[in-house]
Order: C-alpha cells, then structure tokens, then sequence
C-alpha cells in the first residue's frame, strides 16, 4: 500500500471535506510544545518519539483514516510507517509537515 504524500492544500481539502466523518483522524505527531504553539484544528496529539507510541496506537482503530503529519514531514513518514507495520490501512501524510502548512497560510489553533 503507497502511503499518500499530500500537498497542504489537499489536505485542507481532505479535511474540509471529512468535518463530520468519525472515521477520519487528524493525528499531530509532534512533541506537546510544538503541538502547543500551533496546530491543525481537531488533530489529536500522539507523539512519535513517546515511548508508548505503539501502545497508543493499539488503541486506535486500524480502519479509520488518518491523516499524520509533523514539522517538517520527517516524523510523520517514520510514524506512517510504523502504523502500516501495524496493520494501519488507509494513511496519508503532509508534504513537508505543518511548517508547509503555516508557510501557505493555511488556518491553525
């Protein structure tokens, strides 16, 4: 399975489109300050480099769609990669992370 690589517009769009979905997760792998300063709404933070990362994501639903993304990109395809590992289905990143994001002036908390 080829984990997609988004641009941060489609990815709004993605996110736009998925505002009531459930089965769509935005998950923030970044370390709790960076999450802090700034995030895309609703995400959920889990923390790659934690520990615990593989027993948190134990927790969650394999069948859901994610939508990971970190600072720079970097975080979120060892993240993505773990999770496909795990039998995680259905995953995309952020190109270049959410620094890409604030760099296009899209919309944060």
């Amino acid at each position: 399975m080829a984990i997609e690589d988004l641009e941060p517009q489609k990815c709004l769009e993605l996110i736009k489109k998925n505002e009531n979905n459930p089965n769509f997760i935005i998950l923030d792998v970044r370390g709790p300050k960076e999450h802090a300063a700034g995030h895309v709404e609703n995400s959920v933070l889990l923390e790659v480099r934690s520990p615990d990362f593989k027993e948190k994501l134990e927790e969650l639903d394999k069948d859901k769609k994610y939508l990971v993304y970190c600072k720079s990109g970097m975080r979120s395809k060892k993240a993505t990669k773990i999770m496909e590992e795990m039998g995680f289905l259905n995953l995309c990143t952020m190109k270049k992370g959410f620094k890409n994001w604030v760099d296009n002036g899209l919309p944060q908390e």
